[in-house]
Order: structure tokens, then C-alpha cells, then sequence
């Protein structure tokens, strides 16, 4: 009975007007918000606590439902034809990716435009793609962050998303982002955190807050609660955990030699560029390695650099290094 509730509550959520009100978000979402019992651990909610004893602000905002602005913000900005940009933060299993995938299928609904597991992303390298790839109104996911798997969050890396602004802005393309710890700064004016669950109901109660404005002694500042349903597509659901599974798979079993061998290609690579040759510093080698390969890590560059060096002033070649592994493995089976 309760998961057909959900789904009713849920197809009124994906049909409610263009201007949401009070009486549509006690419809859409069917139960009172103040009456159900909310999951948090322990140690959140102990901090929430302690911020609502000392921040009247953050008292304040945990007891405000602010479903109706939420909504009504991701109705204005379809209409206005804006795009939507919010970062989403919370404990590990607290719904972020839930309510991130939820809001951009209700935002797909509005816009007639698909949304798909493949707008899901698990890092920012996959959404540098996604934004290319991606058609007028297109919703992205971009999923938690994996920083010591492909150097995500490097400077470079950062400024490259920084320059798709254009495209994001004229093809008016929806992102959700998804950081564990804390807003990291994406364009967004708006962030959620999640702070509570409802497993019965499928509900994720997030604190809506504006990380514009700075006062009240803190830098982001907590406006109200939003309670968002969980999206109701078993299909999605199905492909969507197919693909996280995989990924995690790819995670578990990857051979980090296998990244290993690709940075030394592209460092002999390097070596034979023209202007390469040419430059006469590391300094200068190092900022070409920035804009040929501009997916890498800060001490990717300098190993770049170093493979290409070797090759340059010491006649170091691919061969060589093959035969130096292969005598590594002899002496450590030996």
C-alpha cells in the first residue's frame, strides 16, 4: 500500500503547475513531514544540534518546509529557459545521488527532454563529455567524486569545466553536484544536504541553503527544509545500479600500471612534439603538458615531462622501459 502511495504522490509530483503552492507539496508528497520519523546517525544529528543551539538561523530553517520554493525555483528556471545548477552534500548513503536524480527527472518532465542513466556521471571527466554531447535543457548528474582515481579536482581540471560555461549558459543545460564533504563552488547559488530519511514513505529531507550570501558568522546560510520523493522508474533504478556496479568493479580491478603505461605513451608522445623540442625550461615543457593534456593531475605533468626529458637528453625509449620492468619482475620472483 505504501509504495503505490508513493507512486500516486509521485506521478502528482511529476504533473503539478507551473507555480507550485502550499496545497500542491501536501498532496505530492501525501504525509506530514513534522509527524514521520526521520533516519539521521547519530554523530549528524548531534551537530545538527549543536548548530541549532548556537545559530537561532539553523534552528530556525530546520523547522521551515521550503519544498514549495525548491520546486517553484526548478519551475521558474524552466520557464525562464535558466539553467539549474545546485550542489547537493551529505554522510555517505544519505540520498544525495536519490535527490539529485529525482530533481532532474521531475526537471525532464517540464523540458520533454530525456534523461537517462548515461546523464549520470561519476566524475567531472565524464561530464566535460555529457556537456559537449548534450542536446538544448539536457539534465547531468555529476555523482561523488573519485579524486585519487583520475586526479579529479586538480586546478587544471577545474578551470577546463570553468571555460564550458559558455555552452552550459546558451544550450541552457541542468547540473546537480554531488560532494560528499561539503559545497565546493560550481556556479551555484543554491545547495541541498541531506538530513534525514524516511524509508517507509521513500522520502530525503535536505536543508535548503543560499551559499551566496555571507553572514550570520558562517559561509553558507540555511533557509528551510525541502522533502523530496524518490523517483519511481524500476527501470532507470535497475541500469542505474548495472552502472554503478560496474564502475565500482572497474575501481576494484583496475591495474594501476594500466594508467601507469598510458602517461608513459603520451610522455614519448611528448618527446617528439615540435614544440617540444623547442622549449628551453621545464617550466615552459610543464605548460604545454597543461593545454595537450589537460585531464591531468599537477604531478601527471611533471612525470610527462620527466618521461619526455629522459628521452630527449639520454636517448631513454619505450623499449627500454619495457625491459626495465621486465627485469623488476625476474628480481622480485628470483
Amino acid at each position: 500500500m505504501a509504495s503505490k502511495r508513493i507512486e500516486k504522490a509521485h506521478d502528482r509530483l511529476i504533473k503539478i503547475p507551473k507555480t507550485t503552492t502550499h496545497k500542491n507539496i501536501k498532496k505530492m508528497i501525501s504525509v506530514n513531514p513534522y509527524k514521520i520519523e526521520w533516519k539521521i546517525d547519530p554523530i549528524q544529528q548531534y551537530t545538527m544540534q549543536l548548530k541549532m543551539q548556537k545559530i537561532p538561523v539553523f534552528a530556525q530553517a530546520v523547522n521551515r518546509n521550503m519544498s514549495h520554493l525548491y520546486y517553484n525555483f526548478l519551475n521558474y528556471k524552466v520557464d525562464m529557459k535558466e539553467n539549474i545548477a545546485i550542489e547537493i552534500k551529505g554522510v555517505t548513503r544519505s540520498g544525495k545521488t536519490t535527490g539529485a536524480i529525482s530533481s532532474a527527472k521531475y526537471v525532464s518532465k517540464r523540458t520533454g527532454v530525456k534523461f537517462g542513466v548515461e546523464n549520470v556521471c561519476a566524475n567531472e571527466q565524464y561530464y566535460i563529455k555529457a556537456v559537449k554531447d548534450a542536446v538544448d535543457n539536457q539534465c547531468i548528474v555529476v555523482d561523488e567524486q573519485l579524486e585519487t582515481h583520475v586526479g579529479i579536482g586538480s586546478y587544471r581540471e577545474m578551470q577546463y569545466i570553468e571555460d564550458l560555461n559558455n555552452i552550459i549558459a546558451k544550450r541552457c543545460i541542468h547540473g546537480w553536484w554531488i560532494h560528499p564533504p561539503d559545497f565546493v563552488g560550481r556556479n551555484a547559488f543554491y545547495g541541498l544536504e541531506t538530513v534525514g530519511r524516511n524509508f517507509e514513505h521513500e522520502l530525503t529531507r535536505y536543508l535548503l541553503y543560499d551559499l551566496i550570501s555571507k553572514s550570520y558568522g558562517i559561509s553558507s546560510i540555511p533557509l528551510g527544509f525541502v522533502i523530496i520523493p524518490k523517483y519511481q522508474d524500476p527501470e532507470f533504478e535497475k541500469a542505474y545500479e548495472k552502472k554503478k556496479d560496474l564502475h565500482i568493479e572497474n575501481l576494484r580491478t583496475e591495474n594501476i600500471g594500466v594508467r601507469q603505461q598510458v602517461r608513459l605513451k603520451e610522455g614519448f608522445r611528448l618527446a617528439n612534439n615540435k614544440l617540444f623540442k623547442k622549449l628551453k625550461n621545464n617550466q615552459q615543457r610543464v605548460q604545454l603538458a597543461r593545454n595537450l593534456f589537460p585531464m591531468r593531475t599537477e604531478g601527471e605533468y611533471m612525470e610527462l615531462v620527466s618521461i619526455g626529458n629522459m628521452n630527449r637528453q639520454l636517448g631513454v625509449t619505450e623499449s627500454d622501459f619495457d625491459e626495465a620492468k621486465e627485469d623488476i619482475k625476474k628480481n622480485q620472483m628470483d
